[in-house]
C-alpha cells in the first residue's frame, strides 16, 4: 500500500523536468478511457508540459505528462473519435515531430480476445483460457514481431490454386523492450502479477475513478457475478466465474482497420492466417498502424471476443488492467537500455534512408530543417495574428457530441441544399437555450471537413457570452483569417507581409487591414464553408459589424454560410429572408443521450429494466426537446442511491416540466445535501465563477480557494483535485479549455436573480481572499526588479494577477448591495496603508508585463508602439504607489477620501506624478471626480511628468497627460463634463508631443466628446497642432472616424487642407489607410485639394495605390476627384508616349531616305 504522505500529495502540483528530452517513454491510448486509465497509472503527474516543449503545427495528440517508475512517460491520445491504422500512424508522426527524442513505446488499451486455435480449413484445434478482463501482452514468435497486419497480404496462383502470400512484415519491439518482457515472464512465473495491487493504488489516488472501472462481475447481486459469457463455436454458451486477478497471456496479436462485431468475420480472419500459421491471441485496431514507424510493445485488456454479443459493460475494466500490467513492465525495463535504444527521430529517418540514395537522405535531412524552421516562423506569425486557440474549442465542443445523435440536422433537406447550393448562401439556425446548437455546430464543421476538399476549406467562429470583450470585430476577422493562412500558402504570404509591415510601423493592423486580407484570401479558394456559433452570444453592436464583413467576403467566392443563434429578433433582422433550419433535440437524440446516461446508476438500480425504462421515458418527457435540462435531470437522478429515490426525483420532474429554474434549484438543493465541508466548498467555487470579472483558469481559482483568511503564504498541499472541485458543484460548473466556467449561461442568468438566496455570504468572501493573498508575506518585499523575476513571481502566484486587477471591482460592487455583509473597513486598511503591499500590487495590474514571453516581443511592440519599453528592465515603474491611488483607480470614493484624510494630501503623487484625480478621470469614476474637484488642494490640471531621470539613474516615463486629456482619450463623457465645468481647467493643455484634449477625442473616435470639447468655444481648432504638425482632422481620417470628420468639418474650419511636417493631408492619411467614407466625406468639402503633393510628390492617390491591396483600394466611382487625377496623369503619359513615337517615326524616315 502507498504511505499516508503520498496519499496527501497532489500529484498535479509537482514539476516535472525542465527538458522534453527527458521523457523517452511514449504511452499511446486511442479511446478516452484508456487514456484515463494510462493517467491514473503516473506515480506523479506533471500538469504543465517541459518548458522546452513546442507542439508542432499539425500535430493531433493531446498529451498528458508523468513518472512511473524511473521512467518520464508521455501519454499520448488520439484525436477524439479517431481510431485505427490510419490514425496510429499519425500519432507516430506527431511524436516524431513534436518529441522526437521518445525511445521506446507502449500501445496500451483494449481489444478482442481469441478463445478458440483455428486451423486453415476453419476447425477448432485448440482452446485457450482467455477470460474478460485479461490481458494480452504481443510476443515475438519466428518471423512475427509480435504483430500481424490481418489485410498485408496479396494472392498468387501456385499450381493452379491461389495462395495468399504475406507482403513483408512488420518489426519487432526494441531490444531492451523484449529483454524487459523476459524479465516480466519470469516475475509471473515465480510471483504472479500485482495488478489488482496497482488498480487498488490507483482508485485510491482517484476514487471517483472506482465505479467505472472496477470489475464487473465483482460486485451487486448474484446475477452480476456471472457476467462473462463466451458463445463458442460449437453453439455451447459457456459462463465463466469471475476472476478475481487477470491472467496475463503471451502471443501474437492481429491488427486490422476493420472492428470484429460478427463471430463469422472474426473466423474468416482466423482461418486465413492459419493458412500462414499465425494463431493470435488477439484482435485490435491500432498496433499495425505504428509498429515500422515506431515499434513498440502492445498491449490489450480483452473487453469482448469480438463476436455479436459484443457490449461495453467490460471495456473500463480491459483498459485499466491493460494500464496496471503496463506499468507493471516498466517497473523491469532497464532505464539504461532506454537510453540506448534509437530515438523516434532518428528511427523515421533511417526508415526514409532504406528507400533513398544517401545522397536523398542528406537533402532529406536538410529540408526537415528548413521545415522545422519554417514552421516554427509560421507558427510564430500566426500567433501574432490571432493567439486564440480556435481549434481546441472546437474539439472540446465536438467532444460532448454523442455519436449517433444530430444525423436528422445533417439529412435535412434545407441543410443539403445549403451544402449543395452552387451559388453563396446562408443558413440561419435559430433554437432556443441549451438545445444543443452548439454541439450542432461543431457536428457540422467536423461533418463538412470530411465530406470537402482542400479547395472547400471549413472555417469558423464559436460566439461565448463570457468573452464577450475580448471576442471584438477584430479578433472575429483574424480568426477566420488565421484558419484560411493555415490552410493556404498563398494566404499565409500574404499574412506574412502584412505582418512585417506593422512590425516595421510598430503598430496592430486596423479591422480593415485584416478584412482586406480576409477578402483576399477568400479569392484564393473557389468555394469555403463558414460556421459561426451563438451569434447572439456577440455583443449588438459587433454583431453587425460582423455580419457587413462577411457579407463583404460573399462575392470574393461561393460562400456558404451556417450561423446558430438564439430566437433574437435582432439577430434575424441581420438576415432577413435567408432560409432557417431550427435546431431542437429530437426525441431520437435524447433517447440515446439518456439511455447512455441511465448505464451511470447504481448497480442495485440500473438491474430494475422496468424502472430505468421509466426514468428514460420521464426526463425525455421533462426535457422538452432541451438537451440541457436532460443533462441537468440525469445528474439529479444518478445521484440517488435506491430505487425509491429514483422515482421521487422522477415524479418531481413531472411537476416542474422544461423549468430551468427548477432544474438549477434542485441542483442547488443537492449541493445544500452534501457533508457541509464539501457544500462550503461548492458554493465557494460557484459564487467565484459567477462573480468572477472574467473567466477563471483552474490553477487561479484553486489558489483562491486554499487561501483563507490569516494566511500568509500558499502551498502546493492546500490545492483541490480537479475531480473534487467539479464534482461539489454536482455538474453546474465545467472545465473548459481549462478554464471554468458554469454549464450553460442559463445558469449565469439564474444566478444573476437569486444568488442573494444561494450565495448569501460567499461575495464577501472574494474581497477577503483578494486582500489576503495580496498581502502574502512575499510580497511585503514590494516589486521585482526585473522582467524575470516578476515572470516567475506571476507563475508561481497564479491568483496575483487576478486580485491585484480585480479586489476593487469586487468591493465596489459589495458596497453597492446593502444587503450583504461588508469586508470589514480595517482588513482593507492596513493592505492599503502599506506601501511595499500598494506598489507590489500596481506592478501585477501593469498590462506592459502581463504575460510576455521572449518570443513574443515583437508582439508586444505591435500592441505597446514601443517595442523596447518596459521589456528588460520593469524596475522603479512602481515605487511610491500609493493606496490611495488605487482606491481612485476603482472609483472607491469612501476608501479613498479616508485615505487622503489620513495622509492630509487630496494631490499625493505616485511614482509618475499621477494624482488621484489623474486615475479617477482616467477610468472614469464620475462620482468621485467630483468629489476631488471639491476638495481643497486638488489641481485639476496636474499632469504626468514627461520623462526624465530619477536620483538612481534609472529613467521615468511619461508624456505630460492631464486628468482631461485622459478622461477624453479614454471616452468617459460624464467626466469631460464635469472637468470643463471647473473654470481652472485648461481646455487646450496640450501633452510633451502637443497633443490636447481634441486630438485624443478625435485619435479615439469619441465624436460625443469632441463636440462636447468644441461647445466650450475655448478650443482653438485651427490652431491645434502637435509638434509634428499634424492635427485633430488628421487623427480622425487616419483612425477612419467618419462621425469625428462630420463633427470638425460642421465648425467651418479653415485648416482642411493643412500639411503635417512630411507634408501629409488629412485627405492623404484617410486614401493610405483605405477608409472611403472618410474620403468621400473630404471630397465633398469645399476647398479640399486632392491634387496636394506630400512626402516625395506623393498624392492622396499615390498614397491609395501605394499602401493598399487587392480588393481594398478605393473605389473611384465613389472618389472622383482621384479618378480625374488618375486620368490626367494617363493622358499625360499618352501624350508623352505619343511624342517619343513620332520622333521614332521621323527618325526612322530620315534613315531611309
Amino acid at each position: 500500500m502507498r504511505s499516508s504522505h503520498l496519499c496527501s500529495v497532489d500529484m498535479s502540483q509537482l514539476c516535472g523536468p525542465e527538458r522534453a528530452e527527458a521523457y523517452t517513454v511514449a504511452w499511446i491510448a486511442a479511446l478516452p478511457h484508456e487514456r484515463a486509465a494510462g493517467e491514473a497509472m503516473f506515480d506523479e503527474e506533471y500538469e504543465d508540459p517541459p518548458a522546452d516543449f513546442k507542439k508542432s503545427r499539425g500535430d493531433p495528440n493531446a498529451y498528458s505528462w508523468g513518472k512511473i517508475g524511473k521512467h518520464y512517460v508521455v501519454v499520448a491520445a488520439l484525436p477524439s473519435g479517431e481510431y485505427g491504422l490510419t490514425s496510429t500512424a499519425t500519432v507516430a508522426q506527431g511524436l516524431h515531430s513534436s518529441l522526437p527524442h521518445v525511445r521506446i513505446g507502449l500501445l496500451v488499451g483494449i481489444g478482442a480476445g481469441v478463445r478458440e486455435v483455428v486451423d486453415e480449413e476453419d476447425k477448432t484445434v485448440g482452446q485457450r483460457d482467455i477470460r474478460l478482463g485479461d490481458v494480452v501482452v504481443s510476443h515475438p514468435e519466428g518471423t512475427i514481431g509480435g504483430v500481424v497486419q490481418c489485410d498485408l497480404v496479396k494472392a498468387k496462383t501456385v499450381g493452379g490454386s491461389e495462395v495468399l502470400e504475406r507482403k513483408g512484415s512488420l518489426n519487432s519491439p526494441p531490444l531492451a523492450l523484449r529483454t524487459a518482457l523476459t524479465k516480466l515472464q519470469a516475475t509471473h512465473i515465480r510471483r504472479g502479477t500485482t495488478i489488482p495491487t496497482i488498480i487498488a493504488e490507483a482508485f485510491e489516488r482517484y476514487p471517483n475513478m472506482r465505479s467505472d472501472f472496477c470489475h464487473p462481475g465483482l460486485g451487486g447481486t448474484e446475477v452480476d457475478r456471472r457476467t462473462d459469457t463466451y458463445h463458442s463455436r460449437a453453439g455451447i454458451t459457456i459462463s465463466n466465474e469471475a476472476r478475481i486477478s487477470p491472467k496475463i497471456h503471451y502471443g501474437t496479436v492481429a491488427s486490422s482497420n476493420t472492428l470484429k462485431k460478427s463471430a463469422r468475420h472474426r473466423d474468416a480472419v482466423l482461418a486465413r492466417l492459419a493458412k500462414e500459421n499465425i494463431k493470435p491471441m488477439c484482435f485490435e485496431m491500432e498496433a499495425a498502424g505504428l509498429m515500422n514507424n515506431f515499434p513498440c510493445l502492445v498491449i490489450r485488456g480483452t473487453c469482448d471476443y469480438g463476436d455479436e454479443h459484443k457490449n461495453d459493460d467490460w471495456q473500463n475494466y480491459a483498459a485499466i488492467t491493460a494500464a496496471g500490467l503496463a506499468k507493471e513492465f516498466l517497473q523491469c525495463v532497464d532505464v539504461e537500455e532506454v537510453e540506448e535504444t534509437q530515438e523516434i527521430g532518428k528511427l523515421i529517418l533511417q526508415s526514409l534512408g532504406t528507400l533513398h540514395q544517401e545522397v536523398e537522405q542528406n537533402r532529406e535531412d536538410v529540408s526537415h530543417l528548413t521545415m522545422s524552421a519554417d514552421a516554427h516562423r509560421r507558427r510564430h506569425v500566426l500567433d501574432w495574428l490571432c493567439p486564440y486557440d480556435y481549434l481546441t474549442q472546437f474539439e472540446n465542443h465536438s467532444a460532448r457530441h454523442l455519436r449517433g445523435t444530430g444525423q436528422w440536422f445533417l439529412e435535412d433537406s434545407t441543410f443539403l441544399s445549403w451544402v449543395q447550393a452552387d451559388q453563396s448562401s446562408t443558413l440561419i439556425c435559430p433554437g432556443g437555450p441549451g438545445c444543443g446548437k452548439t454541439t450542432i455546430s461543431a457536428l457540422v464543421i467536423d461533418h463538412l471537413r470530411n465530406a470537402s476538399s482542400s479547395q472547400k476549406p471549413v472555417i469558423y467562429f464559436f460566439f461565448d457570452y463570457q468573452r464577450r470583450k475580448e471576442q471584438t470585430a477584430h479578433a472575429f476577422v483574424a480568426t477566420l483569417l488565421r484558419q484560411l493562412a493555415s490552410l493556404s500558402q498563398e494566404v499565409f504570404s500574404a499574412v506574412e507581409k502584412l505582418h512585417k509591415r506593422s512590425i516595421s510601423h510598430s503598430r496592430r493592423p486596423s479591422v480593415e487591414d485584416l478584412q482586406s486580407e480576409l477578402q483576399s484570401a477568400f479569392q484564393t479558394v473557389t468555394e469555403c464553408f463558414v460556421v459561426i456559433d451563438a451569434w447572439d452570444e456577440c455583443e449588438p453592436l459587433k454583431r453587425v459589424e460582423c455580419a457587413n464583413m462577411l457579407r463583404g467576403c460573399l462575392s470574393q467566392c461561393v460562400v456558404h454560410l451556417l450561423a446558430t443563434t438564439r430566437d433574437d429578433h435582432e439577430v434575424h433582422a441581420l438576415f432577413d429572408g435567408d432560409p432557417t433550419l431550427r435546431i431542437q433535440a429530437h426525441v431520437e437524440d435524447l433517447t440515446l443521450y439518456t439511455a447512455k446516461r441511465a448505464a451511470e446508476l447504481a448497480p442495485n438500480i440500473r438491474c430494475d429494466v422496468g424502472l430505468v425504462e421509466n426514468v428514460i421515458k420521464g426526463v425525455i418527457d421533462a426535457s422538452d426537446g432541451v438537451f440541457l435540462l436532460a443533462r441537468l435531470h440525469m445528474n439529479s437522478i444518478n445521484d440517488q442511491l435506491t430505487a425509491n429515490e429514483v422515482k421521487d426525483t422522477l415524479n418531481g420532474l413531472r411537476k416542474d416540466t422544461g423549468s430551468y429554474s427548477s432544474a438549477y434549484e434542485a441542483t442547488m438543493e443537492r449541493i445544500n445535501q452534501q457533508q457541509k465541508r464539501r457544500s462550503d466548498l461548492g458554493k465557494r467555487i460557484l459564487a467565484w465563477v459567477v462573480h468572477a470579472k472574467r473567466p477563471l483558469r483552474f490553477e487561479e481559482l484553486n489558489h483562491a480557494l486554499a487561501t483563507r483568511p490569516g494566511k500568509r503564504s500558499i502551498e502546493s498541499g492546500d490545492m483541490y483535485a480537479k475531480e473534487v472541485i467539479l464534482s461539489v458543484c454536482a455538474g453546474l460548473v465545467t472545465l473548459n479549455m481549462d478554464t471554468l466556467r458554469l454549464i450553460h449561461y442559463t445558469a449565469q442568468e439564474f444566478f444573476s436573480d437569486t444568488w442573494i438566496q444561494w450565495l448569501p455570504n460567499e461575495t464577501a468572501a472574494i474581497v477577503d481572499t483578494c486582500i489576503t493573498y495580496l498581502s502574502f508575506d512575499v510580497f511585503k518585499e514590494g516589486p521585482c526588479r526585473d522582467r524575470d523575476s516578476h515572470k516567475s513571481r506571476l507563475n508561481q502566484y497564479k491568483l496575483l494577477n487576478y486580485a491585484a486587477k480585480n479586489w476593487g471591482h469586487h468591493l465596489s460592487d459589495q458596497e453597492s448591495l446593502a444587503e450583504t455583509e461588508r469586508t470589514t473597513t480595517d482588513t482593507v486598511l492596513s493592505f492599503l496603508e502599506d506601501a511595499s503591499l500598494t506598489c507590489g500590487c500596481s506592478q501585477a495590474m501593469d498590462k506592459r508585463y502581463e504575460g510576455i514571453q521572449e518570443d513574443q516581443e515583437d508582439m508586444y511592440g505591435v500592441y505597446t508602439g514601443n517595442k523596447a519599453m518596459g521589456i528588460r528592465d520593469i524596475s522603479g515603474f512602481h515605487e511610491g504607489m500609493y493606496g490611495v491611488h488605487l482606491t481612485a483607480s476603482f472609483g472607491l470614493e469612501h476608501l479613498t477620501m479616508l485615505l487622503i484624510e489620513k495622509q492630509q494630501d487630496a494631490d499625493i503623487q505616485d511614482s509618475y506624478g499621477r494624482t488621484p484625480l489623474w486615475w479617477a478621470a482616467t477610468n472614469g469614476n464620475a462620482g468621485l471626480v467630483k468629489t476631488l474637484l471639491d476638495t481643497r488642494g486638488v489641481d485639476p490640471n496636474n499632469r504626468e511628468p514627461i520623462g526624465r531621470p530619477m536620483t538612481d539613474g534609472r529613467f521615468r516615463l511619461g508624456i505630460g497627460q492631464t486628468p482631461l486629456s485622459k478622461a477624453a482619450e479614454n471616452g468617459h463623457k460624464a467626466v469631460v463634463k464635469m472637468l470643463i465645468a471647473n473654470h481652472e481647467v485648461d481646455v487646450n493643455a496640450a501633452d510633451a508631443c502637443g497633443r490636447t484634449p481634441l486630438s485624443y477625442a478625435a485619435k479615439k473616435g469619441h465624436a460625443a466628446i469632441v463636440q462636447i470639447l468644441l461647445d466650450t468655444k475655448v478650443v482653438r481648432i485651427d490652431e491645434d497642432k502637435n509638434r509634428f504638425g499634424r492635427t485633430p482632422l488628421m487623427y480622425a481620417a487616419e483612425g477612419g472616424h467618419e462621425e469625428v470628420v462630420k463633427v470638425l468639418l460642421a465648425t467651418g474650419m479653415d485648416n482642411i487642407n493643412s500639411r503635417d511636417l512630411l507634408g501629409r493631408t488629412p485627405l492623404m492619411f484617410a486614401a493610405k489607410d483605405g477608409h472611403e467614407a472618410v474620403v468621400k466625406t473630404l471630397l465633398a468639402t469645399k476647398n479640399i485639394d486632392a491634387r496636394m503633393k506630400g512626402y516625395r510628390g506623393r498624392t492622396a492617390y499615390d498614397l491609395a495605390l501605394l499602401y493598399q491591396k487587392r480588393g481594398s483600394l478605393i473605389s473611384r466611382r465613389s472618389t472622383p476627384e482621384l479618378d480625374n487625377e488618375q486620368r490626367k496623369r494617363k493622358q499625360h503619359s499618352s501624350e508623352g508616349e505619343n511624342k517619343q513615337t513620332s520622333k521614332k517615326q521621323k527618325l526612322s524616315t530620315d534613315d531611309g531616305t
